[in-house]
């Protein structure tokens, strides 16, 4: 985050991969954001804040936003403190929003390293209800992505790829409730000859309304090193849509020169 002015009162660290929610109960907007230290003391309790989360609220989106959570006590509690990449999602129908996360310091073999929090009712923090873990582990993990279709979960992670020219894996996940349990399917971005489908590594799926009463669901995947002057900033995007098979998992991802995209659209 480059501009003070958006978070004026911010403790001196580093700042990254920001996320906005709106709260309709409290009317305010959410940023949740990673954060890693840089001569900010831990508090007495939270004795390792090495990478964590942080919170803060704003009366509109584009700011200025003041701390409220940092860092965020997760789910995890004492069995990680350490996180990185994450996905918000929400809120839903019923009010709820959920976070999915995962753990550097989980990553044992055998072991999960992604999980799912709901969060608090002002979205400030961890209600510190989650699934407990899964995904991930010794492969590692980025870039979650979290939907919801007909009922229907989806948890999409991405192997580390950590700005890679020849994509990452994007391997799916799915259950009946955000706290799971999860049961894995398979890498959505593996072609037959064992390369990646797609050179990318995804950035997060959009929902849209389709032309009946079904929405559409977007996949964004990152091609990282294609900008020519080599700025993040400026890498491709490759944009498809998701498609579900007969059984309800998310379809493999197909690569298109074009396609449309038929939309719902009213009018005032």
């Amino acid at each position: 985050m480059g501009n003070p002015s958006i978070l004026p009162d911010r403790p001196n660290g580093i700042y990254f991969r920001p996320k906005v929610i709106f709260n309709p109960p409290t009317g305010k907007w959410v940023l949740w954001f990673n954060f890693v230290t840089a001569g900010w003391d831990c508090p007495s309790n939270f004795s390792d804040c090495w990478s964590v989360y942080g919170t803060a609220t704003a009366d509109s989106i584009d700011g200025p936003y003041h701390i409220a959570q940092l860092p965020v006590k997760m789910g995890t509690m004492n069995q990680s403190s350490a996180h990185g990449d994450f996905a918000l999602y929400g809120p839903g129908e019923d009010g709820k929003a959920y976070i999915m996360y995962n753990a550097y310091d989980h990553r044992g073999s055998g072991q999960g390293s992604n999980s799912v929090d709901q969060l608090s009712g002002d979205f400030t923090t961890s209600s510190l209800v989650w699934s407990g873990f899964f995904a991930g582990g010794t492969g590692g993990d980025e870039a979650q992505v979290m939907l919801e279709r007909d009922g229907v979960w989806y948890a999409i992670v991405a192997s580390d790829c950590c700005f890679c020219a020849g994509g990452s894996s994007a391997i799916v996940y799915r259950a009946s409730s955000p706290m799971g349990p999860w049961v894995r399917g398979r890498d959505l971005n593996a072609a037959p000859t064992g390369a990646r489908t797609l050179a990318a590594q995804q950035a997060f799926v959009l929902e849209v309304p389709g032309s009946g009463s079904e929405s559409r669901f977007l996949w964004a995947g990152d091609r990282w090193q294609s900008a020519v002057d080599g700025l993040k900033s400026h890498d491709d995007q490759v944009w498809v849509p998701l498609e579900f098979d007969e059984d309800g998992w998310i379809a493999p991802l197909q690569w298109a020169p074009k396609w449309e995209l038929p939309l719902r659209v009213q009018l005032e």
